[in-house]
């Protein structure tokens, strides 16, 4: 719903649907279950739809489902459906992760963890097969992913593959009516606030800009335009490790991190001032648990901005809905893991292939975030599968701005947006729910 504020502004209230409000919180988290759960899961989630899917791709074929990957049987035209499994030879391991937090030095990390020796296998609940041709080359894949398979078992055992199948873009939530005026959405990320921080001058222009005390020109949205601003993970920046401490705790770096802190709740404070509502997500520098999904950024941390009701602290990823349009966005740990293990640089080709797979973090549990603890092992359900597409999705932390729209089979249209880091190059993404057009605004240089 939409209201007038006291400086002209629109105020929009957020209303999401209850489902989608509570779809990434862990109301209490135990790490005694395996990981196998969720995988389990995802697959069983995804595999009614996609083989029908597959049915309809390949109905010419006369191929016999293989309802267990283990039921393939030689020299037949046959299909599954399973779990794709990578194995990469530079792949990190645990016993990596464990030797680094006894301070015994390890390799440095790379930033590409794939190479030609990369093998990708399928698996379900029977076992695994492994996969081999050439138009594995053409689809892009990390492991996680939930896809069907056309081809034949050769004499070595292998499953030459001849097409493939993937559960592709999802049905929309809901079609709103667009606003009849142009209303914006402000996405930003990487705020930085602290030790290491380099942007407090940008910071001080994009608060001008949000509180509508510094026009930018005609060719830029008129801040009152802009009903909602949403912070997407990185608005603090961890500081370097301590050297020493001392019996003095005003010289502890501790202090600096309070400051840094207080800093970051004024800050949130003076936009809130000007009836600007805020949501904020956590990212990976945050004070906030580590563990995908993460839980919403704590209040106690923003003790002034928190007074006011325009602030909201969202879980990452999170649904948000914006007078009718929803979105779904996450702080960047998703794509940034991916890009590791594919030769895909784009984030926005990344996050297109997550919206084709149905899932936000396919390489969850595997890799994604730490290798102990990196997501919670849900039992019963996988919350990072996209059941339904959202009008926007953004995934923030990137290097680059970049957008695209992505058009799904039934006339889904999708606005993808990659938000980069506001630290490192100044910008600001905003976002016209009238007309799902893109823009970013340049506070450097």
């Amino acid at each position: 719903m939409a209201v007038p504020s006291n400086n002209s502004r629109l105020i929009v209230k957020s209303n999401e649907p209850e489902f989608l409000k509570k779809a990434f919180e862990v109301p209490k988290r135990s790490y005694k279950q395996q990981y196998a759960n969720l995988y389990f899961v995802r697959l069983n989630t995804l595999k009614k739809d996609l083989v029908r899917k597959a049915k309809n791709r390949w109905s010419d074929k006369k191929a016999k489902l293989a309802h267990k990957l283990l039921d393939i049987s030689g020299g037949h035209l046959s299909f599954g459906v399973g779990t794709v499994y990578m194995e990469m030879p530079l792949k990190p391991n645990v016993i990596d992760d464990i030797t680094r937090e006894h301070w015994i030095e390890v390799p440095p990390p790379r930033p590409k963890y794939c190479s030609e020796n990369d093998q990708i296998l399928l698996e379900d609940e029977s076992g695994r097969v492994n996969l081999v041709g050439d138009i594995l080359s053409e689809y892009k894949v990390v492991t996680g992913a939930v896809i069907a398979v056309l081809g034949k078992e050769d004499s070595e055992g292998n499953f030459h593959v001849h097409d493939i199948c993937l559960p592709g873009i999802p049905p929309q939530v809901s079609v709103v009516t667009p606003p009849k005026e142009s209303q914006y959405v402000a996405i930003v990320s990487g705020l930085n606030f602290g030790p290491k921080s380099t942007s407090s001058e940008l910071c001080e222009f994009l608060l001008g800009y949000l509180s509508g005390n510094v026009p930018l020109g005609d060719s830029v949205p008129n801040a009152q335009k802009i009903v909602k601003l949403i912070v997407a993970g990185n608005s603090y920046d961890e500081p370097p490790p301590p050297t020493t401490y001392t019996n003095d705790p005003k010289k502890n770096p501790r202090t600096d991190v309070m400051k840094d802190l207080q800093n970051l709740d004024q800050f949130f404070t003076k936009i809130l001032e000007s009836q600007l509502p805020i949501d904020i997500m956590p990212g990976p520098l945050d004070p906030a648990v580590y563990s995908m999904p993460q839980p919403p950024f704590m209040k106690a941390l923003l003790p002034e901005a928190s007074k006011s009701p325009l602030l909201r602290t969202l879980t990452n990823p999170a649904w948000i809905e914006v007078n009718g349009s929803l979105l779904l966005g996450t702080s960047g740990q998703t794509i940034n893991d991916m890009r590791k293990y594919m030769e895909i640089e784009s984030s926005i080709g990344l996050i297109k292939n997550t919206l084709r797979w149905r899932h936000i973090a396919p390489t969850a549990p595997d890799t994604l975030g730490k290798l102990i603890n990196n997501s919670y092992p849900f039992i019963n359900h996988d919350p990072f599968i996209i059941e339904g597409s959202p009008r926007v999705y953004f995934v923030s932390n990137q290097p680059n701005f970049e957008t695209d729209t992505v058009q799904g089979e039934d006339d889904e249209n999708i606005r993808v947006i990659s938000v980069p880091s506001f630290s490192e190059t100044g910008q600001l993404v905003l976002v016209d729910l009238k007309t799902l057009e893109c823009t970013s605004i340049c506070f450097k240089g």
